[in-house]
């Protein structure tokens, strides 16, 4: 006999945002400011501005987002990659969001998740590339959510 009723532990570390319509048209990766400042979820102390979530202590964390994009630009393609303190890294990174902006296929989503072992204090950011065509490729306001986990 053992109870199959879950109960979060008290220490748990549970964050969760939508994000604002940012343009991720950027010629070479770049920080962008995507995240709404007003979380869905915040358990544990976790600190946001447009461009930075800040981790209330060290761990191994699940991350993970999924961004809704729109575009009237034919081929666009728009790469997202989460960053770490203001740094690109390429551990957290999606670039399969073509859109082909012809026939009502104006939109499209990326999203990627993986572990990260982090600090108190670190930042988590998010990056922006364009893989294809020159056009403005923007996130939907209030769409999507970037998520954080720790294990």
């Amino acid at each position: 006999d053992y109870d199959t009723t879950w109960q979060s532990p008290a220490t748990d570390r549970i964050f969760k945002t939508s994000f604002v319509s940012v343009n991720f048209n950027q010629a070479s990766w770049t920080q962008v400011s995507p995240f709404s400042t007003s979380p869905l979820i915040n358990v544990g102390g976790f600190s946001v501005t447009s461009s930075a979530i800040t981790i209330p202590e060290d761990g191994y964390y699940w991350v993970s987002f999924n961004i809704l994009f729109s575009s009237s630009t034919a081929r666009t393609n728009p790469g997202v990659s989460v960053g770490i303190n203001g740094s690109l890294d390429a551990t957290i990174r999606a670039a399969h969001s073509y859109i082909r902006a012809s026939n009502g296929h104006n939109e499209s989503s990326s999203n990627a998740s993986g572990i990260l072992n982090l600090s108190a204090g670190d930042t988590l950011n998010i990056f922006a590339l364009r893989y294809a065509e020159n056009g403005a490729m923007n996130s939907a306001a209030g769409e999507g959510s970037f998520n954080i986990y720790k294990l």
